[in-house]
């Protein structure tokens, strides 16, 4: 690997190091539409806030704080993988193929994958998040530096293990599962810039939006607006 040169490039390293170090909540796309290089890896470590409901009802949480880490590794010229921290207590993985030629300025891409995480944050200490993404993107990079992007995704929820039994009610009946589990639709628009050979800067909007709820997994996803900003080493 050959050494990073710049003082941007050490500093942008530096964060994600810190980031990983802090890493857990995994639920931004921070990417545009382009795959990874063949034999390239890709760093991001980014931060985020999400306002949602709750905010209004019980104040900001550390659950509203999202430091993540992302890699990903260019299998092909038109196909990558990449693997995250998932909701602090788990891992994602998918794979993205871009539809146009990697020599375009004009990216089209489909993303899909798996995560999987247990609750480390909630008092449902048993409960487990089962996660598929599904997820279309385009994007269009400009005088070589500046690459804006959108994405436009479905993500299926399994939420397991929550308990149903009410303390105030401990007789009454639970809900009964129906099976579909949660679905989310999830719209991200970003911007991507060149800042060295090595390096990126990213900042992102996604909007999370409940299309369906299982009452039979005792968890209601709300609506979320989330902002992240980021870094992106390529080490290698």
């Amino acid at each position: 690997m050959r050494r990073l040169k710049t003082t941007r490039e050490r500093a942008a390293l530096l964060l994600c190091l810190a980031l990983l170090a802090s890493s857990g909540c995994g639920v931004g796309l921070m990417q545009t539409a382009k795959t990874t290089p063949r034999g390239k890896l890709f760093v991001t470590g980014s931060a985020g806030y999400a306002y949602n409901e709750m905010v209004d009802e019980r104040g900001s949480s550390v659950s509203n704080v999202l430091p993540q880490i992302h890699a990903r590794y260019g299998v092909t010229e038109q196909l990558d993988v990449g693997v995250k921290v998932f909701l602090w207590g788990g891992g994602a993985v998918d794979t993205k193929i871009n539809l146009i030629s990697a020599d375009s300025a004009l990216a089209v891409s489909l993303l899909g994958g798996f995560a999987a995480a247990h609750d480390v944050l909630d008092q449902h200490k048993n409960a487990w998040l089962l996660h598929v993404p599904l997820i279309a993107l385009a994007s269009y990079t400009l005088w070589d530096r500046v690459t804006p992007y959108a994405a436009f995704g479905y993500g299926f929820y399994w939420i397991l293990g929550r308990s149903g039994i009410s303390k105030e009610h401990p007789d009454a009946s639970p809900a009964a599962r129906k099976g579909h589990g949660d679905g989310l639709l999830q719209l991200s628009s970003g911007v991507e810039v060149t800042l060295t050979r090595r390096v990126t800067a990213i900042a992102e909007y996604d909007y999370w939006h409940p299309v369906v709820d299982d009452p039979g997994d005792y968890f209601s996803f709300a609506d979320n607006h989330m902002f992240f900003l980021g870094l992106g080493v390529r080490l290698f």
